[in-house]
C-alpha cells in the first residue's frame, strides 16, 4: 500500500494514526492509499514546525544551492531505473486509471522541465537577479546607492488537484525557488506522487526536505481548514469553480491566493490542400489531444479550423489514424461506466446528426472503443469537450469568425496552438488579438503540453508573486 502523505521524520509523531482510502479503476480494480489522520492542532503545529525550519534552513542557503539540489532531483526522476519514478508508474495508474506509459510521460515532460537551468531561468524572468534572494544587492531601479532584497513568505499553503500525474510537486519547487517553507493538502483522487517525490528529495538532502510537507482532510473539516490557513501565508490551489468559490469563503480576509482553475485550449489552423502536408499537422493535433488524456489545462478542446466542411472531413479522417497510432504508444484510460455511457450518448447523438444529413462527421476507432472519438461538425458556440481523447473539429470561413466564436469563452482562454499554413500572414495579427482577448499562451501544435518554466501560468508570475522587495533607497531623489 503506498503512502498518501510526508512528513520531515522528527514531525511524523503528529499522524495520530492512519488508514486506507480505495480507489477503483476498470482496468486494476480496487487498490489502497494509506491516509493520514491528523487533529486541526496537530496540522497547525506541523506548519509552525515547517516555517521554523525554513528560517533556520532556508535563509542560510545560497539560492544556488537550493537550485542545485532541485536539480539533483529532477535527474534521479528522469532516470527510469529509479525507484521512486518505478513506484509511481506502477501506482498512479491504478489510482487513476491513467495508463503507465501515460504516467512514464508525465513525469518525463514536467520533470525535463525542473532541470536546474530551466528554474534559474525562471527566477532571471520573474524576480531578476537570483541573488536577491540572499542579500541585498545594488539596483537600476532605483537611485544610486539604492539597493534590493526579495523574501518569499515563511509558509506557502499548497492546495492540489489530480488531473495530471507528476504536477504537484510544482508548487513545492516554486515555494523553494523563494526560500519558503511548503505544506500542501494533496488531492484524494491522485496522492501518490508528491509523496515519493518528497522521499527523493530527502535522500538528496534531508535538511531542505525537512521544509516540506503533504497531507490530507477531508473537504468539509472546517477546523483543519482553519488551522492551515491561520498558519500559511500564501496559498497556491488548483481545481474548478465550485472548490475556488468554498476556498474563498473559508480563508480570512488579506490571505494572499493564487488559484489555477478551469481554463480552455483551443488550435487554431488552416487546412493543408496537400496530403503529407495535412498528415504532418493531423500528428501533432493528435498528440496534443493524446497527452495526459486531454485532462490538463493547456489541453485543446477543439480545432477551429480555416477551410470548408470537406477539407475539415479530410482533417479529421488523418486525425483519426495518428489517434490510433498514440493509442498504441500511449494507451488512453479506460472509463468509468459513467463516463463512456456519456460518451456513447454524445456519439449516439452524432450519428443521428450525421444520418439526417447536418453537417456532421463523426469518426472512431474501427472496435467502436472509447479510445478517442472526432467529431467534425458546424457547431454553434463553443462546447467543451468530455475530455478523453474527444476532439472537435469546426469549419470556418475566416479568423474573424473564429475570433468571434471564443469572444464568450475570452475568461477561461489559456493555450493556443497556431498554424495558418496558406494563411500564415496573418499569424502576427491573429496573435495579438488572442492575447487582448485573454490567451496566456500561444505555441505550434504539437506542443501544447510542454510549457518551459518561464512561461507566465495563467497569465501570472507564479514566482513572482510569492516574493515581497525591501529597497534601500540611497539618496534622495
Amino acid at each position: 500500500m503506498t503512502k498518501g502523505w510526508w512528513l520531515p521524520a522528527e514531525l511524523r509523531h503528529l499522524v495520530d494514526d492512519v488508514r486506507p482510502r480505495r480507489h477503483a479503476t476498470p482496468e486494476h480494480g480496487d487498490f489502497d492509499v494509506e491516509m493520514p489522520c491528523i487533529t486541526s492542532d496537530a496540522l497547525a503545529e506541523a506548519a509552525r514546525a515547517l516555517r521554523g525550519r525554513a528560517e533556520r534552513e532556508l535563509q542560510r542557503r545560497p539560492i544556488a544551492e537550493i537550485v542545485d539540489r532541485l536539480d539533483e532531483t529532477a535527474i534521479r526522476w528522469l532516470d527510469p531505473s529509479d525507484p521512486h519514478r518505478r513506484t509511481a508508474i506502477e501506482t498512479i495508474p491504478r489510482i487513476t486509471g491513467h495508463s503507465p506509459e501515460m504516467v512514464a510521460l508525465a513525469i518525463e515532460l514536467e520533470q525535463r522541465s525542473s532541470r536546474g537551468d530551466h528554474l534559474l531561468a525562471c527566477l532571471r524572468s520573474e524576480v531578476g537577479d537570483p541573488a536577491a534572494l540572499d542579500r541585498f544587492r545594488s539596483s537600476g531601479h532605483l537611485a544610486p546607492g539604492g539597493e534590493n532584497r526579495a523574501f518569499g513568505p515563511g509558509l506557502v499553503g499548497g492546495v492540489f488537484s489530480a488531473n495530471i500525474p507528476a504536477l504537484p510537486h510544482l508548487t513545492i519547487m516554486r515555494a523553494l525557488l523563494v526560500k519558503s517553507a511548503c505544506l500542501g493538502r494533496s488531492s484524494a483522487g491522485e496522492p501518490a506522487f508528491l509523496p515519493l517525490y518528497l522521499r527523493s528529495l530527502e535522500e538528496i538532502d534531508a535538511d531542505l526536505a525537512s521544509c516540506l510537507g503533504v497531507l490530507w482532510w477531508e473537504r468539509e473539516a472546517e477546523t483543519h481548514w482553519t488551522s492551515f490557513f491561520d498558519e500559511t501565508d500564501f496559498v497556491v490551489a488548483y481545481g474548478g469553480t465550485q472548490a475556488e468559490r468554498e476556498l474563498r469563503a473559508r480563508m480570512p480576509a488579506g490571505l494572499p491566493l493564487l488559484f489555477h482553475g478551469h481554463r480552455l485550449g483551443v488550435s487554431i489552423v488552416g487546412v493543408p490542400e496537400d496530403a503529407e502536408s495535412r498528415d504532418d499537422l493531423a500528428a501533432r493535433l493528435a498528440y496534443d489531444a493524446t497527452v495526459f488524456d486531454q485532462h490538463a489545462c493547456l489541453s485543446p478542446h477543439v480545432v477551429l479550423a480555416l477551410g470548408s466542411f470537406d477539407a475539415c472531413a479530410e482533417l479529421g479522417v488523418d486525425v483519426g489514424r495518428q489517434m490510433e497510432r498514440w493509442r498504441e504508444e500511449l494507451p488512453p484510460r479506460v472509463l468509468e461506466p459513467a463516463l463512456a455511457a456519456a460518451l456513447a450518448q454524445l456519439r449516439g447523438v452524432a450519428e443521428i446528426s450525421e444520418a439526417l444529413g447536418s453537417p456532421t462527421r463523426l469518426l472512431t476507432p474501427t472496435d467502436r472503443s472509447s479510445a478517442w472519438t472526432i467529431l467534425v461538425e458546424d457547431v454553434d458556440g463553443l462546447p467543451p469537450s468530455p475530455l478523453d481523447r474527444f476532439l472537435r473539429i469546426v469549419p470556418h470561413e475566416s479568423i474573424n469568425a473564429v475570433l468571434e466564436r471564443l469572444r464568450p469563452a475570452r475568461r477561461w482562454l489559456q493555450n493556443v496552438a497556431i498554424e495558418l499554413g496558406a494563411n500564415e500572414d496573418d499569424a502576427a495579427a491573429l496573435r495579438e488579438a488572442l492575447a487582448r482577448l485573454g490567451a496566456t499562451r500561444i505555441c505550434p501544435p504539437g506542443q501544447m503540453a510542454t510549457p518551459s518554466m518561464m512561461w507566465h501560468h495563467d497569465g501570472r508570475a507564479c514566482v513572482g508573486a510569492m516574493v515581497r522587495w525591501c529597497d534601500r533607497e540611497g539618496s534622495a531623489p
